[in-house]
């Protein structure tokens, strides 16, 4: 049986979600991912690329609502895949394991010492970004509130 996407007029989604032909998506902006642990988590001690080997040893937290049954920047075998984003967060306070989190969910926690950057030597910055872009079907004309929405969420990117 085939998904069904009749209920699908407008969406924002990240772009790796909305990369089936049937969607045409809008690029709206992109959001840096930064890899982090807890100040007492074991990798938080390391200075410097941290080697696959070291990753390994380590629980990675996953989120995995967002990527649509696919892995993007797993690093390590050894996951918790969770589906919402504020458990992510919180567990990675905790000292529970290591992720990739959005850059403004973390700046805070970074400048006040409750995570730390690491730097695993496979991670790519450039590669390690979230683009959020407006989707619809191929097939289908924007309304006026489509267009709006593409407008406003455009300009309000913008400022």
């Amino acid at each position: 049986m085939g998904l069904r996407y009749d209920w699908l007029r407008d969406a924002l989604l990240p772009l790796f979600f909305s990369d089936m032909a049937l969607l045409k998506r809008f690029p709206l902006l992109t959001i840096d991912l930064i890899p982090v642990v807890a100040p007492d988590h074991p990798m938080a001690a390391l200075d410097g690329p941290i080697g696959p080997h070291i990753l390994q040893q380590h629980v990675q937290l996953v989120l995995s609502s967002l990527t649509a049954g696919r892995d993007y920047g797993v690093l390590s075998s050894r996951t918790w895949r969770l589906a919402d984003l504020g458990a992510k967060h919180s567990m990675l306070l905790a000292g529970l394991g290591w992720g990739n989190m959005l850059s403004h969910l973390v700046q805070n926690d970074i400048a006040q010492g409750r995570l730390k950057v690491i730097r695993p030597t496979e991670f790519d910055s450039r590669a390690a970004q979230l683009v959020m872009c407006v989707a619809r079907l191929a097939d289908h004309r924007l309304g006026p509130a489509g267009r709006w929405m593409i407008e406003h969420l455009s300009a309000a990117v913008d400022r």
